[in-house]
C-alpha cells in the first residue's frame, strides 16, 4: 500500500511531502526532490535546518509551528529565482484533535501567476474606463440584486445616505417602493425574453430636486444561452430634458410679450374642445393706440406698450389663464369653464387694470370682445369670428374719445418734458385766429389753423429731454435729430382720422421760403399757407418769451428780425400782416 501512494506521489505534477510535527520530511515525491536537487535518502528523517540555509529554514520552520498552533491549513506564495510557487501546508488531525503530520504541496504557478496579473491589469483598465464614465452602470443578479457598479452607481446611493448596496434589490433602496417594483417587473421580462429594455424615470432627489433618468438594460447570456444576469447603464438626463422642455417652451411663446403663440393656440382649442370645459369662454382683444407710439416714440417702445399690455393683463389670472399673443397688437385669452357674465366681468377688469396703469406717454388701452359656448355645436372659428367681430364694433363706437385721449396724452407728456407750455400755445392760437381773420377764413379754416397752432410741434413727443431742454446751442448731429420732429408729428397725424387733415402741414411749418427749410425742401407757394403763419407765429412768441436755451428780446428787436428774414425764411407778404395786426 506504501508502495502504491509513493507511486501516485510521483506520477503528481507538482512537489508533496509528509512532515512530523517535529519537522522531519517522511515522504517526498520525485518532484519534490528534483526541486531540491537532492536525494530522497538525504531528505526523508530530515528538517529544513539539515537542508537549507538557516533563514529559510527558519521561515518553513515558523510557518510549520504556524499550521500546528492554529490547527489550519497555510498558503503562501513565494518567489524563486525566475518562478513563483505556491507553497501550501495542511495540518492532518487525529481523532482527539492534535496535529499528527503536515501534508505540503509546492506548485509552480508562475504562468498562472502571469495570467492573473495579465487579468488584474485589464481588469484595472477596465474598471478604470468604467469609473471614468459618469454615467451609472451597474450589474444585477436573476433576482434583480445588485452585484456592483461603477464610482458613479455607488455615489448614487452614497448622495442619499446609503453605503449597503451590493446583494439588495430596488425595492429595498428605494424609497419609492411602486416605481422600485415596476424596475423589478422590467428586470424579469429582460431575463425571461432575453431583450434589452430602454426606460425613462423620474426621480426626486433628498433635497427635493427631480431628475430625469434613461436607463438601458442588457441580459447577460451564457454560451448555453441561459440569463443570469443583466448589465444596466443608467445616464442622468435632467438638463436634457429642461433643454428640451426649454425649446418646447420657446416654440409656444412669443418672444416679445411671454404670451403663448398663435401656434399654441391651436393645439390649446383642440384639447379644450371637449365637454369636459364647458362652458367655454373666449376673449378677443385688439391693443389701442400702438401704432401712434410706434410713428412717434420708435417700435422699441411700442414693444415696451405692448409688454406693458400683456403684463398687465396675465397679472390679472396670477399666470393660471392660457393667454394668446394672436397678430401684431391682438391678444386671445382662452377660458375654460367659464360663461359669458363671467367673461365680461374679466373683461371690466382688465380695462380697470389698464386704466390705473400710470403708463407714458399714453395711457393703456385696449378694446375687448367675448364668445362664449355651452355645448361643442359652436366652433372655436365661430367664437373667434364672434369676439373679434365685437372688438371692431367696440373700436368703432370708441375710436373717436380714444384718438382724443391719446392725443390730450401725448400733449400733456410733451408740456411735462419740454417747455411747450399751456400759455405757449394759448398764445399762438390766439394769433393765429386774428390772422386767420385778417384773410377771411371760414369758421371751419380757422377751426383748422387753431388745431395747427395746438400740434403743430407735437412731433417733439419723440425727441430726448436732454436736446428738447439743452441751454446751450444744439450740434449738427443734436439738430439734426431735432428735424425729426415734423416728420414724427406728421405720422402721429395720420394715425389719427381726426388729425390726418392737418398732418402735412405739421410736416411743413419748419419750411422756408427761399426753399432752404426741412424736411421737403418745399419753397414760396409750395408751402401750404396754415404752415406759412404757424412758422412766424411761432418765431415770434418764441423770440419774446425766455427759452431755455436764450433770454425774451423786446417787441421792436422781434420785429427787427422778422424783416431780416423776410423773403429767406419766411412769407413776406404774411410779415407784415403778423407786424400790423399783432405786434
Amino acid at each position: 500500500m506504501e508502495k502504491l501512494i509513493q507511486i501516485i506521489l510521483d506520477n503528481l505534477s507538482f512537489s508533496v511531502w509528509l512532515k512530523d510535527v517535529e519537522g522531519r520530511f517522511l515522504i517526498a515525491n520525485k518532484s519534490l526532490l528534483s526541486f531540491f536537487k537532492v536525494r530522497k535518502n538525504n531528505l526523508i528523517d530530515k528538517t529544513v535546518h539539515n537542508i537549507f540555509p538557516s533563514d529559510i529554514a527558519n521561515v518553513h520552520y515558523l510557518e510549520d509551528l504556524e499550521v500546528i498552533k492554529n490547527k489550519k491549513p497555510l498558503k503562501k506564495i513565494r518567489k524563486f529565482k525566475n518562478a513563483v510557487l505556491e507553497i501550501e501546508r495542511i495540518p492532518i488531525i487525529d481523532e482527539n484533535g492534535e496535529v499528527k503530520f503536515i501534508l505540503g504541496t509546492l506548485r509552480d504557478i508562475t504562468i498562472e501567476k502571469k495570467y492573473q496579473d495579465e487579468i488584474i491589469k485589464q481588469k484595472g483598465i477596465l474598471d478604470t474606463i468604467i469609473n471614468t464614465i459618469p454615467d451609472v452602470i451597474f450589474y444585477k443578479d436573476t433576482e434583480s440584486r445588485y452585484l456592483g457598479g461603477n464610482l458613479s452607481f455607488k455615489k448614487t446611493f452614497l448622495d442619499r445616505g446609503i453605503t449597503d448596496i451590493i446583494g439588495k434589490n430596488d425595492v429595498e433602496l428605494h424609497e419609492n417602493k411602486e416605481q422600485a417594483l415596476a424596475f423589478m417587473e422590467k428586470d424579469k421580462d429582460i431575463i425571461k425574453n432575453k431583450v434589452e429594455v430602454f426606460t425613462k424615470a423620474k426621480f426626486l432627489t433628498s433635497s427635493g430636486d427631480i431628475r430625469y433618468m434613461e436607463s438601458i438594460k442588457v441580459p447577460i447570456v451564457n454560451e448555453e444561452g441561459e440569463a443570469w444576469g443583466i448589465v444596466g447603464v443608467s445616464r442622468d438626463v435632467t438638463n436634457k430634458m429642461k433643454m428640451e422642455e426649454e425649446l418646447i417652451k420657446l416654440s409656444c411663446i412669443d418672444t416679445l410679450t411671454g404670451l403663448y403663440n398663435r401656434a399654441y393656440f391651436e393645439k390649446e382649442a383642440v384639447r379644450l374642445n371637449q365637454e369636459q370645459y364647458l362652458p367655454l369662454s373666449i376673449i378677443m382683444g385688439d391693443v389701442n393706440g400702438l401704432k401712434i407710439v410706434n410713428d412717434t416714440l420708435g417700435h422699441l417702445e411700442g414693444d415696451e406698450y405692448l409688454k406693458t399690455i400683456a403684463s398687465t393683463i396675465k397679472a390679472i389670472f396670477n399666470g393660471n389663464t392660457s393667454i394668446f399673443r394672436w397678430g401684431g397688437d391682438e391678444v386671445a385669452i382662452l377660458l375654460p369653464n367659464i360663461d359669458e357674465a363671467e367673461a365680461n366681468n374679466i373683461c371690466k377688469k382688465i380695462f380697470k387694470a389698464c386704466k390705473n396703469y400710470n403708463y407714458k406717454p399714453i395711457p393703456l388701452s385696449i378694446s375687448l370682445g367675448t364668445s362664449s359656448r355651452y355645448n361643442l355645436d359652436k366652433s372655436i372659428n365661430d367664437m373667434l369670428k364672434e369676439a373679434e367681430d365685437k372688438v371692431y364694433r367696440q373700436k368703432l363706437v370708441h375710436s373717436k374719445s380714444v384718438r382724443g385721449s391719446l392725443i390730450d396724452s401725448l400733449q400733456m407728456t410733451l408740456a411735462e418734458k419740454s417747455e411747450e407750455t399751456e400759455k405757449h400755445t394759448m398764445r399762438l392760437v390766439e394769433n393765429a385766429i386774428t390772422m386767420g381773420e385778417y384773410y377771411n377764413f371760414t369758421t371751419a379754416q380757422l377751426d383748422e389753423l387753431a388745431l395747427l397752432a395746438s400740434l403743430h410741434d407735437i412731433g417733439k413727443i419723440g425727441i430726448p429731454e436732454t436736446i428738447l431742454n439743452k441751454p446751450g446751442k444744439l450740434t449738427y448731429e443734436e439738430m439734426e435729430i431735432m428735424k425729426t420732429h415734423t416728420e414724427i408729428g406728421f405720422r402721429i397725424a395720420q394715425a389719427s382720422q381726426d388729425l390726418a387733415y392737418i398732418a402735412n402741414q405739421i410736416l411743413t411749418h419748419h419750411e422756408r421760403w427761399d426753399g432752404k427749410g426741412y424736411p421737403l425742401g418745399l419753397s414760396g407757394n409750395q408751402i401750404p399757407i396754415n404752415s406759412r403763419i404757424i412758422s412766424i407765429i411761432d418765431s415770434y412768441d418764441a423770440m419774446t418769451n425766455d427759452r431755455v436755451y436764450k433770454k425774451a428780446i423786446s417787441k421792436e428787436d422781434s420785429m427787427k428780425e422778422l424783416r431780416r428774414c423776410s423773403g429767406t425764411q419766411f412769407d413776406p407778404e404774411i410779415v407784415e400782416v403778423f407786424i400790423k395786426n399783432i405786434i
